[in-house]
Order: C-alpha cells, then sequence, then structure tokens
C-alpha cells in the first residue's frame, strides 16, 4: 500500500499504460516478421472471464524477442497479453500495422506523462503540507 489510493491508482494507471507501450513496441519489432500475429494488451480486471475464450498469453518463442512487461518487473503484469488471431493484413501473414502501433505508442506515451505528471503534483502537495507550507 502506497501512500494513499490516490498515489496508488495512479501508480497502477502508470503501470497498465508501460505495459501497453511495451506491447505496442513489441508488435512494432516485430512488424516484417513472416507469419507474426499482433499482440494486444487487456486490462486483467476486464479479461478474467475470458478465459476458454481463444485469449492466448504472450510468450517469447525465441531468446532475440523482446521480452514482455512480466518477465522484465518479475511481478504480476497489470494487464493480460493476448493474441489477435483475428486479422491478417499482408500476404505472409503478419497482421501488424505499423501506423495503428505507432498511433497506439504516442497515445500511451503522452498518457504516461500526463500520469506522472500528476503523480509528481501530488507529492508535491504532500511534500507542501508536510512541511506546513
Amino acid at each position: 500500500m502506497g501512500v494513499s489510493p490516490v498515489t496508488d491508482a495512479l501508480h497502477r494507471a502508470v503501470r497498465v499504460s508501460f505495459a501497453v507501450r511495451d506491447v505496442a513496441a513489441h508488435n512494432l519489432a516485430n512488424a516484417d516478421t513472416p507469419g507474426y500475429k499482433r499482440f494486444a494488451a487487456v486490462l486483467a480486471e476486464v479479461d478474467r472471464g475470458a478465459e476458454g475464450k481463444g485469449s492466448w498469453e504472450a510468450r517469447r518463442t525465441d531468446v532475440r524477442h523482446f521480452p514482455f512487461f512480466a518477465e522484465k518487473s518479475g511481478e504480476a503484469p497489470p494487464v493480460r497479453v493476448v493474441r489477435d488471431e483475428t486479422t491478417s493484413a499482408r500476404l505472409n501473414g503478419n497482421n501488424v500495422d505499423v501506423d495503428a502501433e505507432l498511433v497506439r505508442l504516442m497515445d500511451e506515451q503522452l498518457r504516461a506523462y500526463t500520469l506522472l505528471g500528476l503523480l509528481g503534483q501530488t507529492y508535491a502537495r504532500y511534500r507542501d503540507a508536510l512541511r506546513g507550507s
């Protein structure tokens, strides 16, 4: 538990944003890989009932691939990473839309900056309250 429920929620939102950004970056890194299917990040709380409905967890098939969020942090990810098997954008079977992934990446970067700014402001208010300002 953190300083307050507000900071806990902001920390969790930042973790979600970073996880979504990591998935988009992973998709971009594999944009030219034949047969690669893009992954999508789904909030873990939202996806709890999706077991057995075709959702697959992300896993590296080669040590040269980028690690996913949980592999890097060692903690339970705030999102569930699922493979998108519904589309195939190219003849080689790859379904990564580079433009869409770049937009997703920029969107998550802006979201993360906003959340981190709010978190900084929240801690500044706590600091000022403790100093008696």
